[in-house]
């Protein structure tokens, strides 16, 4: 009875290999197969598109800020009191226009008591050389009597400058941004009244990096997209010769036109600048892969069926693709199943529909500017504004020397007429003109031989009425037919 479960058990597993081994048995008594027919695997489908490369502009694009072309403030030149300011904020003025006048505290008075004496010593100088050439005193009692005559006139043009110092100018032609200073103020030298900016041209400044500015040249054209949504073409006009020691990159100046003043300064701008032209592909930027050291990249078919990985560069980016260069002229792009394949795998290729990729045109750039926008905008500088006030008194004309006294005695070297130019207009002859021309009704002003504003307006109403170029310069030809007029009604009314 102790053998008994021992016994079942080997009898169970005789009778279990027995039925096993019956299965590898056929019934006419040969071996079954053990193994199934093998299947060689299909290589993967993918879908392809042949494209051909196209000439591309390539560009940076840089961020910037729009700056004014110039800004400066406009300061008084002598201390004084306010007495009237002659315009308001936001008003476009032109350059030397009066923006406020200071009051003249005593200098009107002493400039005419200067002119007062001026005139004086002119006479008595005169005179005295009249006597020398008829020998009746002598040259060094001339001599003196020039030096007094010289000395009068340095003190006239010291007080007409000061007087007209009292009026603050527009430095440069633009719009009054602020007005800081207010009527009965009192104000010293050099203080500052009102800021003035000119905003034609815009300058906008962007920085470009180490890595891009040997393909930025000055005079290359761009093209300006402004925050406000304006585009406007211009030029490359400055590039930095040192990078920002803190950012490594350099300082770059674009200017555009701003006609009408269109654009405001101080908003941001993007700026495109063209760099040259390369061979391209347009492509979605869905297709791009990553290659494994994750270079960007696209993959594409060769004639052998073997799929490649080929780096490449955005050239330009579009609403409806990017363009890339890095690829053979004419590609095969993979563009399904990119993300199932790698590089040297052979695969079965469907030809996709090349009207998304073929139809394409590269996007305007910035490379066709027109020639109006050339370099002269580049080659525009400040102006310093001329002015008339500075203009010297009689100092270029000096009286001729009488008979008896050396020329060359009190002379400056600059007295001298330069080559080709016309022979300077004494004092003398200056205020001569001047009577006559009060005579005519031109309102020259105090016959004092000086060359003041008021003087200055009579003869350019002069010459712009007897057909001369109006300049306000008291010229040779002026004076000629200042004269000859002047004669001319004084024979009609000795007719009359």
């Amino acid at each position: 009875m102790a053998r008994s479960p021992i016994l079942i058990a080997g009898i169970a597993v005789a009778a279990l290999g027995a039925w096993l081994a019956s299965g590898l048995l056929r019934e006419d008594g040969s071996s079954a197969p053990v193994t199934a027919e093998r299947t060689e695997p299909r290589a993967p489908l993918v879908e392809v598109v042949t494209s051909q490369a196209r000439p591309v502009s390539r560009h940076i694009v840089a961020q910037g800020d729009v700056l004014a072309f110039r800004r400066a403030p406009a300061r008084t030149q002598t201390e004084g009191r306010v007495d009237e300011i002659l315009v308001s904020q936001g008003e476009r003025v032109e350059m030397r226009q009066p923006l406020l006048r200071l009051t003249l505290e005593g200098r009107g008075s002493r400039l005419r008591e200067a002119r007062a004496l001026l005139e004086q010593r002119q006479q008595d100088y005169d005179a005295a050389a009249t006597l020398l050439e008829q020998g009746y005193t002598t040259a060094q009692r001339v001599r003196e009597l020039r030096t007094q005559l010289e000395s009068a006139r340095e003190e006239v043009r010291r007080l007409e400058e000061e007087v007209g110092d009292t009026t603050v100018r527009a430095p440069f032609a633009g719009v009054v941004d602020e007005i800081g200073v207010e009527a009965g103020e009192y104000l010293v030298a050099n203080a500052e009244v009102a800021t003035l900016i000119d905003n034609s041209p815009l300058r906008i400044v962007v920085r470009v990096n180490q890595q891009n500015i040997a393909r930025v040249e000055v005079g290359r054209p761009a093209r300006v997209s402004y925050a406000t949504g304006a585009e406007e073409l211009g030029r490359v006009c400055f590039v930095s010769a040192a990078a920002d020691p803190a950012t490594r990159t350099f300082r770059v100046e674009i200017r555009t036109p701003n006609e009408g003043n269109a654009i405001p300064s101080g908003i941001s701008a993007e700026a495109r600048i063209p760099t040259g032209e390369t061979n391209a592909h347009f492509v979605s930027p869905a297709i791009l892969s990553l290659g494994t050291d994750g270079t960007l990249g696209l993959k594409t078919v060769g004639e052998d069926g073997a799929v490649a990985f080929h780096p490449v560069e955005v050239v330009r980016a579009q609403t409806d693709g990017i363009w890339v260069s890095g690829l053979p002229d004419e590609a095969r792009i993979v563009t399904i199943g990119q993300g199932f394949v790698q590089a040297g795998d052979e695969v079965r290729v469907s030809e996709a529909d090349e009207s998304g990729f073929a139809g394409a045109e590269p996007a305007s750039g910035a490379g066709d500017i027109p020639e109006e926008v050339g370099q002269s905008i580049c080659e525009r500088r400040p102006a310093l504004p001329d002015d008339p006030s500075a203009e010297p008194v009689a100092a270029a004309d000096p009286d001729p020397a009488p008979e008896g006294l050396d020329p060359e005695e009190g002379a400056d070297e600059g007295d001298a007429p330069r080559d080709g130019a016309s022979a300077p207009v004494d004092s003398g002859t200056v205020a001569r003109v001047q009577r006559l021309l009060n005579g005519l009704g031109f309102q020259a002003g105090p016959t004092d031989g000086l060359r003041g504003d008021q003087t200055r307006q009579a003869v350019r109403a002069f010459q712009d009425q007897q057909g001369l170029p109006a300049t306000g310069t008291l010229d040779q030809a002026t004076v000629e037919r200042v004269i000859e007029l002047a004669e001319a009604a004084a024979d009609a009314g000795d007719d009359t």
